[in-house]
């Protein structure tokens, strides 16, 4: 089966992740040099996102790339204000709540279980990405960076732009 040519948008979000994380590594007590470490991402093919849920979705996820990249420029400039502010932006944002019965009656019950997985990595980074900015602890803030980053790769290689439907918005 042939494979997918890698998105770009893929490509940069993996070569940030591992710059930032290269850049702002803590040091071995020798300050030897060692190999830099990318967070593993765990990647494996789920339920596709009903086109309805998919539909539904977008707008919010428009919103968020929005978001993402603020927290992202000020990241990486190591501006720990905004940092804390950009994070507050993302985490502001209703989540998706899991389905309280499996009746199917709601457009949550079409949502994997996975998928709310990785609405929880990316709160979770979210929060140690602000708490690190607001301790000053730019390396904490960097790895934390990295988990976020592991969070939303691993989201979109599942849920966005399957083989067969068409591209997201």
């Amino acid at each position: 089966m042939p494979t997918a040519p890698i998105p770009s948008w893929l490509t940069a979000v993996v070569a940030t992740t591992a710059a930032v994380a290269a850049c702002h590594r803590e040091r071995p007590p020798n300050d030897a040099a060692r190999a830099p470490t990318a967070p593993a991402v765990a990647i494996a093919r789920d339920t596709p996102l009903p086109h309805l849920a998919r539909q539904l979705l977008a707008p919010r996820m428009r919103r968020h790339a929005i978001e993402i990249e603020a927290l992202q420029a000020a990241v990486l400039s190591v501006d720990r204000v905004r940092v804390v502010d950009a994070a507050r932006a993302i985490l502001a944002e209703p989540r998706l709540a899991r389905p309280s019965t499996s009746a199917g009656e709601t457009l949550n019950d079409a949502l994997p279980e996975t998928f709310f997985t990785y609405q929880d990595d990316l709160v979770a980074a979210t929060r140690a990405i602000a708490a690190a900015a607001a301790d000053g602890d730019d390396a904490a803030m960097a790895r934390a960076y990295g988990d976020l980053n592991a969070a939303c790769v691993g989201c979109h290689a599942v849920y966005r732009d399957l083989p067969g439907e068409p591209s997201a918005p």
